[in-house]
């Protein structure tokens, strides 16, 4: 089983962040960056926690037992999957002294990042020119929706939005009409995007002495990911295809299984169409005489019904899976979160990690696809409580003592546990 790396052993250890982001998008970027090894402190407002925290009416499902519970500001699954390894302080920015904490964050940390609207650093007094005053290797890294000089700017921004704009829902559905591919699936694919761009501007950082200002704008992270289909629509030959076929390989879809799962199934060369031929005959004995992709395309259908023919012979589609992955055929089971949760090959590469949590218990979190050196990163610690770590970070890192932090939290300066 592959073990866990340990923190003195992760790259970004020793790397602050001041993490002022909200929701998905940044929370996924700054949990990427926790689970390399930097110390992120995670900001939020006494009076307007994360929203990811979510509240007594939002959907059961994000609740363990299916219950928001008496305390139910720290038991929303999402917030504590997408905040694991962080630090949370409750600070509020709307008061002089609380300002005044922020910059001293600022003067100790490597990287700030946000993802409010453009120009809400600035008006609050946090922009580039500012902070880098106050810290002149600071790395700000901003996630609006839209750049500052868009029409859009002052838009609000939602990543299934995105998903629309960018064109990424035109690739999927059927005849119908599009499908989104994705509960706001452009907020992760930013996130990773901006995770990516902090180590960059370190890099620089340490190599030059300069600081950073990135601008990762959400509505525009998830075209890198479409390349050729902007590619062939720039010359006139837009690319439409079947749902679940991919243009480039036949066969490509899912198969409904005689255990009613699905099984997917592609044959992305010669090779491997022969290999899926050897089982197919069985079913079309007319299927022998094809041997090239373009003869493959001409008789797609009828492959695909050999194939709902074989797929629902099949009395267990992981079985059935494992049987054409052993001739070299790729192939996997439609899996939901249960099997997900209980899949062998996760279990051994540690990618889940059960973590316990005061008010939720002890549950598996999911962990980055990431190993070092044949060792997982991230998942270490859980999601903080809200106000769990304001104490703790307001005397090591911003050196209060411990009258001056009663005297903040008692006039809401600051959120502290016990108050």
């Amino acid at each position: 089983m592959i073990k866990r790396m340990s923190p003195d052993k992760l790259p970004l250890t020793g790397v602050r962040i001041m993490d002022m982001t909200h929701v998905w998008s940044g929370p996924m970027a700054t949990r990427v960056l926790a689970g390399l090894g930097a110390e992120v402190i995670k900001l939020e407002s006494p009076n307007k926690p994360d929203a990811l925290r979510g509240n007594k009416t939002d959907v059961a499902l994000r609740y363990p037992n299916l219950t928001p519970g008496e305390d139910s500001i720290n038991r929303n699954a999402w917030y504590n999957t997408q905040n694991v390894d962080k630090k949370g302080v409750v600070v509020d920015l709307k008061t002089a002294e609380g300002m005044d904490i922020a910059r001293q964050l600022v003067a100790t940390s490597d990287v700030v990042i946000a993802n409010y609207r453009p120009g809400v650093l600035d008006r609050m007094g946090l922009g580039f020119d500012e902070l880098k005053v106050i810290n002149p290797k600071i790395v700000l890294v901003e996630m609006p929706g839209y750049t500052a000089d868009s029409p859009q700017a002052a838009a609000p921004a939602f990543g299934a939005q995105f998903d629309a704009q960018s064109g990424a829902a035109t690739l999927t559905g059927g005849q119908d009409g599009p499908l989104l591919t994705g509960y706001a699936i452009g907020d992760p694919a930013a996130g990773l995007m901006a995770g990516n761009a902090v180590v960059t501007a370190l890099l620089r950082r340490n190599r030059t002495g300069a600081p950073g200002h990135i601008v990762l704008a959400q509505s525009e992270a998830m075209m890198p990911l479409l390349g050729e289909y902007y590619l062939a629509e720039s010359v006139g030959e837009s690319i439409r295809e079947e749902i679940n076929a991919d243009r480039r390989f036949v066969p490509h879809g899912l198969y409904r299984t005689g255990d009613g799962g699905w099984l997917a199934i592609a044959a992305t060369s010669d090779a491997q169409w022969r290999k899926l031929r050897e089982v197919l005959v069985d079913v079309d004995a007319n299927l022998a005489g094809i041997e090239t992709l373009r003869e493959r395309e001409g008789a797609a259908r009828q492959i695909d019904d050999a194939l709902r023919t074989y797929a629902a012979a099949i009395a267990d589609a992981a079985a059935g899976a494992q049987d054409l992955q052993t001739l070299g055929v790729p192939a996997a089971p439609m899996q939901g979160a249960k099997a997900i949760c209980a899949d062998p090959q996760l279990a051994h590469s540690a990618y889940f990690k059960e973590l316990q949590l005061e008010s939720v218990g002890t549950h598996s979190y999911p962990g980055l696809p990431i190993c070092i050196d044949g060792e997982r990163i991230g998942t270490r610690t859980p999601a903080p409580r809200f106000k769990e770590d304001t104490a703790a970070v307001m005397t090591k890192v911003v050196g209060l003592s411990d009258q001056q932090i009663i005297d903040l939290g008692r006039r809401g300066v600051l959120g502290l546990l016990d108050q």
